[in-house]
């Protein structure tokens, strides 16, 4: 005989039916976390200043997989010249090739790479980046993929070569100036006998007798020297000073004749 109730479900049955759910449930919940946090992440690297990019390991050429917007500007290069292209291809023909053989050997030994190198846009243009390029790993410890960062300093190059330029430019002014103290220091000790000599030059001939001629001639070399001397020293004191240059008609006869007269 029935009774007319329905058969009720085992306890164990109805469980483990709700466990399998809640499982369901959380691990809906789990992929849709995950696929959150890929587009978060995503986004943030999309949205990064510095270039990022991603090369498959797994690949023998060093295929790049993802490039941000940031590493394309830095670059020059669009999407079509990196996506699936050989990450080292991007350096160009005029980059160091030792530095990049330096790269490649350090991802290939499973090490991260860190440094500042001179690299060439697309059109050839240069500029100074800082390089990080890092193994990723699976679960078992395989590298997978490698993720690089770099910050363009091009304009913090720059500004470092202008001050040491700069720093180069106060160096010489101030070993100019020094040479100026030592020079105007020079002048003043040597002009004081060159003065003198004259002078004993003027008086001997005046009071040497008249037939004396070859002495005469030679204390008249002794004053033109004398006179050409402190000719040069003036030339100098009025060169080291710091003053607008003289210009003034030039004889071209008569420097060529004070020229061939030294001797």
């Amino acid at each position: 005989m029935t009774t007319g109730r329905k058969a009720r479900p085992k306890r164990g049955t109805s469980a483990q039916s709700v466990r399998s759910k809640r499982s369901r449930v959380k691990a809906r919940r789990l992929k849709h976390q995950a696929a959150e946090q890929i587009q978060i992440s995503t986004l943030a690297m999309e949205a990064a200043v510095d270039g990022i990019f991603m090369i498959d390991a797994q690949q023998p050429f060093f295929p790049v997989i993802y490039a941000n917007p940031a590493f394309r500007a830095m670059t020059g290069y669009n999407r079509k010249d990196i996506l699936g292209k050989n990450y080292f291809l991007l350096y160009g023909a005029k980059a160091e090739p030792l530095i990049v053989q330096r790269i490649r050997e350090t991802l290939l030994q499973g090490h991260t790479f860190q440094g500042e190198l001179l690299n060439f846009r697309k059109d050839g243009g240069k500029y100074w980046h800082l390089l990080r390029v890092t193994p990723v790993r699976d679960a078992g410890g395989g590298i997978t993929h490698y993720v690089g960062i770099q910050t363009d300093v091009t304009t913090m190059r720059l500004r470092e070569q202008e001050i040491k330029h700069q720093r180069e430019e106060l160096l010489h002014v101030t070993r100019i100036g020094k040479l100026a103290e030592f020079v105007s220091s020079l002048a003043h000790e040597i002009t004081q006998p060159l003065t003198a000599i004259h002078t004993y030059a003027h008086a001997a001939r005046r009071i040497l007798p008249q037939g004396a001629a070859q002495l005469r001639e030679i204390l008249q070399y002794i004053i033109e020297d004398g006179q050409r001397a402190g000719e040069v020293i003036r030339r100098l004191r009025s060169l080291l000073k710091k003053v607008e240059p003289e210009m003034r008609r030039l004889d071209m006869n008569a420097l060529i004749d004070e020229t061939t007269a030294v001797r």
